[in-house]
């Protein structure tokens, strides 16, 4: 099954507990998404569609973008499979430029647990399944103290 498929059949999530980031947040008008998470294949996916002012060469989605989404996107694996954790390191490999005006979709899992490192993996592709970028980073664990003192500032975390 297709993950397009697999995210119609998934109910949205809902972010607006979590709205200060740079990529989802409300603030951000240049890149629309709508999150899913399965709770049986713990997999994080993401509809993203980056408007014109997301643009980087003409008429092409700029790397950072891309990136940025990605990155959010692995970070939020991570904390819907219960790791709250933040970017230690990223890695991204572009297979294919992508236009502006264009939604794709973003599939994010962790791949293994080391102590306090969440080494996970991510891909986006377009409608017809065409790989955009794949991406892979590790994440380190918050440390619970600092999780708390989190939450008192920003309020309630999504994390399952």
């Amino acid at each position: 099954m297709s993950s397009l498929n697999k995210i119609q059949k998934l109910r949205p999530l809902d972010m607006g507990v979590y709205t200060h980031s740079f990529v989802s947040g409300k603030q951000q008008n240049y890149i629309d998404t709508q999150y899913y998470f399965d709770k049986e294949t713990k997999r994080f996916y993401a509809k993203v569609f980056f408007h014109k002012e997301a643009q980087g060469q003409p008429q092409i989605v700029h790397g950072g973008a891309i990136a940025a989404v990605l990155d959010e996107t692995l970070g939020a694996a991570s904390f819907m499979n219960g790791y709250p954790a933040v970017t230690a390191s990223f890695s991204i490999t572009y297979r294919i430029p992508l236009s502006i005006e264009s939604e794709v979709i973003v599939e994010t899992w962790v791949e293994k647990i080391d102590g306090k490192k969440v080494f996970l993996m991510g891909k986006m592709f377009d409608k017809d399944e065409a790989i955009i970028a794949e991406s892979n980073g590790i994440y380190i664990i918050i440390p619970k103290d600092k999780l708390d003192s989190l939450i008192l500032e920003y309020g309630k975390l999504i994390i399952l």
